[in-house]
């Protein structure tokens, strides 16, 4: 999403004026404005005291944002590449699986990981 700097000013006057008569709109204007603003490289702090919401509420938006560019990716790949989008993906999944293995099994040798047995 590319957004000029007159338009981002405006979408984020017309959210703290709070113009809208509908609360699904100002949603909708608020997690535009995160997206932006998130994509600026603003942190979660400064983006929910810049709309005036809650720190959480930027965290669920940015996740909602993220998942459905995820989203959004697979289905571009599966449409594309049919059949090697899920043979990586499972790839991918072990690689992590077997790095968090050995993430544990360090922090199990070096002590830095207590079992109560």
């Amino acid at each position: 999403m590319s957004t000029d700097i007159n338009d981002f000013s405006d979408k984020l006057h017309e959210y703290k004026n709070k113009s809208h008569k509908r609360k699904y709109e100002n949603i909708k204007l608020r997690r535009e404005l995160v997206e932006i603003m998130f994509q600026r490289f603003y942190n979660k702090r400064e983006i929910a005291e810049s709309l005036g919401v809650n720190q959480q509420t930027v965290t669920r938006d940015i996740q909602r944002l993220k998942s459905a560019a995820k989203k959004e990716r697979r289905e571009k790949l599966e449409k594309k590449y049919p059949g090697e989008y899920h043979k990586y993906s499972a790839v991918i999944d072990e690689f992590f699986r077997v790095t968090w293995d050995f993430a544990f099994i360090e922090k199990l040798i070096t002590g830095r990981l207590h079992i109560n047995l």
